[in-house]
């Protein structure tokens, strides 16, 4: 992607987290007025606390009360057994920022449900400070700061319905009121507020942690030009946030010593800066980071990591690399072993170039096979369950010139509950166990390239560095009286979940030519699908153009089939596939297995059986991306079955196939006759 688009993309997600941060329409006059000092009485009330700058302590060891969610290295524990937090932010459907008491709880209910079918066991919500005391425009903030009675039930009832659906939440607090609470000088309000609500769910297994305050850095270290307070009002410093987080921490922890504490900050970065005060690192992980915030008080300066997922469609491996890398970058600079969880992550599907069903999918694949796969982080909670009705039916001073389509349209669920592909992704990755299929037949189609072009190094001023190779319209499989049996149409949704290397996303239409396609190559030049061959394939199909002539080498399953010119104009190429053979017996037969994650770790044994009961292991295989391909052999003819499983490796458990039935030919038998000689 160009930069200039993620940098717009970036913005409208930021939007999103700071839409909570910063009370989402209160006048920036009334949101960033001077400070006020403290009256005289209260001035006593926080004499105990650490001056600004002063060093805070390291938070105490581990709680391993029942029930609790504790830290112990870089994992999270639920009584001796590690605890990976999985799950989504959540506001509901018809209440998008409201206050919780204004909720309709038939709907949190069903809503729950539905996040814990699809494999949740945590969910991240709060409360923004005007709604829950009532005093939406700071006219009051002085007197009126501390919760309202039926926002502290809607609290002890929203973490049941959590219970019920066997749900913990992790709930931000919120620094607030946002302005005045930045002001060293007036922590007494937020400390009375946190007295009156914490020690009413103190060591309450409901809750696996506070969130100190969700995107106070995006709010106090952003320039005004992108919705922050930075350079507007004098508060708006990095010392100041420090200093109020950490106090935060301080009087929590007085009130409240077993839960664990964190903060969801916008940047990556960010939370080094509270690392001796919180207990786990909860940044969002939404396509960029602020890493100047460390070394200056300044404003924060973006710096992007969303190529991560822009790679991850044409090369999955490339991009976990990014992103694995960028979360790398905080945790190699802890003071000591912490879990890190992502506090949001996602893509908008709606609401203009760039954001798509097709897009925000992969985003949940690449984030979630960084997360879980490769850098075994202690969780991942997507930004957000279901998309948003607006306006809502509670009260709202959130977006009064209305919620924009993107910032609608997060949900990994639709209006209608119905899931998104996004969900499915989820789903997959929140489960305890993969899934593993088998097939027989051709499976893997390889164009092996023989030359490539850059558009940014032909076209002057371009910012399109990939390496391309080829645009295809569709594949098609054809039988051998030219009937289509399978097309895949390169660029749709549907053909996407074919494609496994070089192939970037949809590119819309080419004038009249074709309707989507995509460009396939790469650094090694190379495209793959995988896709079962349908029964009676005779002959591969497909339209492509290049910008300079290429030879492409056709490969199924590895073994070269052909090689075909392509050139700088739309036309057809024909392969003619090689036949498919059926096991015999005593002869290696392919199998292919295919797990629903890229899962690279563990051994798959395969085994055989001809009454389902009794299993002979006949191999052994390292999965490559959740792909493994090998020969078995069958010692009888007749109907045999073979089948997968796999050990279990990293936060996964093992996994079993079903059986496949395979018919095995047996052997021609052979009889040798003897005619005695006639004796006379």
């Amino acid at each position: 992607m160009a930069r200039a688009k993620a940098t717009a993309l970036y913005a409208l997600i930021l939007a999103v987290a700071l839409g909570v941060a910063l009370l989402l329409g209160i006048p920036r006059a009334t949101l960033l007025g001077a400070g006020v000092a403290q009256p005289p009485a209260v001035r006593e009330s926080v004499a105990h606390l650490p001056a600004t700058g002063e060093a805070f302590a390291h938070p105490p060891a581990a709680d391993r009360s029942s029930g609790l969610v504790y830290a112990e290295g870089e994992r999270l524990m639920v009584d001796g057994h590690p605890f990976l937090m999985k799950g989504f932010n959540y506001l509901p459907r018809d209440y998008g920022w409201t206050a919780l008491a204004d909720w309709d709880w038939e709907e949190v209910d069903a809503e729950l449900a539905l996040a814990k079918e699809y494999g949740a066991n945590t969910i991240r919500t709060g409360f923004d400070y005007p709604y829950t005391s009532g005093d939406l425009y700071l006219e009051h903030p002085f007197t009126e700061y501390k919760f309202a009675q039926e926002n502290l039930e809607a609290i002890d009832k929203f973490v049941s319905l959590c219970d019920r659906h066997g749900l913990r939440a992790v709930l931000y607090i919120g620094g607030g009121p946002w302005g005045l609470g930045w002001d060293p000088a007036n922590y007494w309000i937020i400390e009375r507020r946190l007295q009156a609500m914490i020690p009413l769910f103190a060591g309450d297994p409901r809750i696996a942690a506070w969130d100190l305050c969700t995107d106070i850095d995006g709010t106090m270290l952003q320039g005004p030009a992108r919705g922050g307070a930075y350079g507007t009002d004098p508060r708006a410093t990095r010392e100041n946030m420090v200093t109020l987080l950490c106090r935060m921490a301080d009087t929590i922890r007085t009130l409240d010593p077993q839960h664990l504490l964190t903060v969801g900050y916008c940047w990556l970065s960010s939370s080094l800066l509270t690392q001796d005060c919180t207990d786990f690192l909860m940044p969002q992980f939404l396509g960029a980071d602020a890493p100047n915030v460390l070394a200056a008080d300044e404003e924060g300066v973006w710096e992007f990591y969303d190529e991560g997922w822009e790679c991850y469609a044409a090369d999955p491996e490339k991009g976990v690399d990014i992103l694995a890398d960028k979360i790398g970058f905080p945790k190699e600079r802890l003071h000591r072993p912490m879990p890190i969880v992502l506090a949001e992550y996602g893509m908008a599907s709606r609401g203009g170039e760039g954001f798509s069903e097709a897009r925000q999918k992969t985003v949940y694949e690449a984030v979630l096979e960084t997360a879980f796969l490769r850098a075994e982080i202690a969780g991942a909670l997507s930004w957000v369950l279901t998309d948003f009705n607006w306006p809502p039916k509670g009260t709202t001073i959130s977006w009064p010139q209305g919620l924009p389509e993107t910032e609608r349209s997060f949900g990994a669920f639709g209006l209608d509950y119905q899931p998104k592909p996004a969900a499915e992704v989820a789903r997959a990755y929140y489960a305890d166990h993969p899934e593993i299929t088998l097939s027989v037949g051709p499976r893997y189609l390889d164009f092996i390239f023989s030359d490539s072009f850059v558009p940014a190094e032909e076209n002057p001023g371009s910012e399109d560095w990939r390496e391309l190779c080829a645009a295809f319209d569709w594949i098609e499989f054809r039988d051998a009286s030219d009937q289509v049996l399978l097309k895949l149409d390169i660029g749709t949704e549907e053909a996407r979940a074919y494609l496994r290397k070089g192939f970037y996303g949809d590119e819309g239409a080419w004038g009249k030519e074709a309707d989507n396609f995509a460009w396939a190559g790469g650094e090694d030049k190379r495209a793959q699908v995988e896709v079962p061959f349908p029964h009676g394939a005779a002959r591969l199909v497909f339209r492509t153009v290049t910008d300079l002539r290429v030879d492409v080498e056709v490969l199924v399953d590895g073994k070269s089939v052909d090689k075909v010119r392509l050139n700088p104009a739309w036309e057809r190429s024909t392969v003619k596939l090689p036949s498919s053979q059926d096991a015999r017996m005593g002869q290696p037969f392919m199998v292919h297995g295919a797990m629903n994650l890229p899962i690279s770790k563990g051994t798959v044994t395969l085994q055989t059986s001809y009454d389902g009961t009794l299993w002979q292991d006949v191999a052994r295989v390292v999965p490559v991306r959740g792909r493994f391909d090998e020969e078995v052999t069958f010692a009888h003819g007749g109907l045999g079955m073979v089948r997968a499983s796999w050990s279990g490796a990293g936060y996964y458990g093992p996994a079993v196939s079903e059986p496949l039935p395979v018919k095995v030919q047996a052997m021609p038998t052979t009889l040798a006759l003897s005619v005695p000689s006639a004796v006379g």
